[in-house]
Formats: C-alpha cells, sequence, structure tokens
C-alpha cells in the first residue's frame, strides 16, 4: 500500500524536517535557507588512501530542498567549526559559497542539500571514521564575530554512534545515533536501503543523514 506508507513517513518525519528548515535564516539563495547555529557533518571524500582522510565533504542537510539545482550556488558569511568526540577540530572562515548537491531520489522527490569540500593541513589531529558513510565529524556555522548562543545539554541517546560537545562547555549537546524510521515499516535507507536511518540530534532537533525509501 504505497500510499499508506508514504502517509506515514510524512507523519514521521514531518515535524522534524519544518523545524530543520526553518532555524536561523540569515543566509536565503536559490531557496535554501542557511545561516548561523545550522548544522550539518563531514564526511571523508571518497576515494582516498586508507588513514588519515584529508578531503572532507561538509553537507548542510538543515539547508536541504526538493526542487533544486545540482550545482546552484549558496553564498554565506559565517565561520565553519567542526567537532569530533573528542572535541574542536577545526574553526574557521566557511568559503564563501557552497553548492547544491543532489543526494536523495525517493517517491517525495529529488533532494539537495549545499555542500562545501574542504582540505585539512597537517597540523589536524587524525579524525576517526564513525559511521559506513564516513562520517568524522559535526559541523556548525557560526557567526563571523557575534557570539552564538549554546546548545542545550542533551542526555544522548542509548544507540549513540558518537557524542559531542559542539559548543565546547564540557557538555554533550549533540550526538550521532541510528534508530528506525518508523516503528510500522523496515529500514529502507542507505545505499542498500536496508540500513536504519542515521540520525543527528540535539536536544531540539533530530535530522536524518541517510537517504531513505520508498
Amino acid at each position: 500500500m504505497p500510499s499508506l506508507r508514504l502517509l506515514v513517513l510524512a507523519i514521521v518525519c514531518g515535524p522534524a524536517l519544518a523545524w530543520a528548515q526553518s532555524t536561523y535564516p540569515a543566509f536565503e539563495q536559490n531557496k535554501v535557507k542557511l545561516g548561523p547555529g545550522s548544522l550539518g557533518f563531514a564526511r571523508a571524500k571518497p576515494g582516498q588512501k586508507p588513514g588519515q582522510p584529508r578531503v572532507l565533504i561538509v553537507r548542510f542537510p538543515q539547508g536541504r530542498i526538493d526542487d533544486g539545482k545540482q550545482g546552484d550556488k549558496v553564498r554565506v558569511q559565517a565561520r565553519l567549526l567542526l567537532a569530533d568526540a573528542e572535541g574542536e577540530v577545526l574553526n574557521v572562515v566557511a568559503p564563501a559559497e557552497l553548492k547544491l548537491v543532489g543526494f536523495c531520489v525517493n517517491d517525495g522527490g529529488d533532494w539537495f542539500a549545499p555542500e562545501v569540500e574542504i582540505t585539512l593541513d597537517e597540523s589536524v589531529r587524525p579524525l576517526k571514521k564513525l559511521t559506513r558513510e564516513g562520517v568524522v565529524a559535526v559541523a556548525r556555522l557560526l557567526p563571523m564575530k557575534a557570539p552564538l548562543p549554546k546548545l542545550n545539554t542533551l542526555e544522548a541517546p542509548a544507540r549513540a554512534i558518537a557524542k559531542f560537545d559542539v559548543d565546547g562547555d564540557g557538555q554533550i549537546d549533540s550526538a550521532l545515533t541510528t534508530d528506525k524510521q518508523s516503528e510500522f515499516l523496515p529500514d529502507t535507507c542507505g545505499d542498500s536501503e536496508r540500513e536504519p536511518q542515521l540520525y543527528l540530534v540535539t536536544k531540539e532537533l533530530k535530522l536524518g543523514l541517510r537517504c531513505c525509501g520508498p
């Protein structure tokens, strides 16, 4: 029953997506809302030699849209923070332009999200791949000068793959975790379409990172 399946997915995922796409709309081009406070993740670019990944792809699913155009530019004026389970990894001026990249095709439409590729220098400590996709860190856009409000302390989920202190106050405020999209449906995520959803969670946010069917 495809119609019932889609309805259940809409009910389960709708509120989280609405919250994610309406947060911090400081920059808006090509229908993308993105700005200071927006959260995302960094993953190792595929095809690198084994060992420390030096080239990362940073994606911001909070700015995702369903009617984008591959390669459209999204301009930002912000700092880019990366943090892994050990703390801050990088805090630099973000590249001025991100590009829309298609990352998911399903019955709900074609999804695009802003991405940027960065290269780490040798001074950055080794990063550990946390997931099959090569996720190594959480990303957050920061204001160029003004301080950003702290993230609320998070009681990390039982299934947490990794826990993070993104704002550096000594308290866990975000985590990577896997879980079913719906208790009513089988797992339909990832390249195999048989994986659970991969979530980036904070006290207020539960953001799906994998492409899921149907």
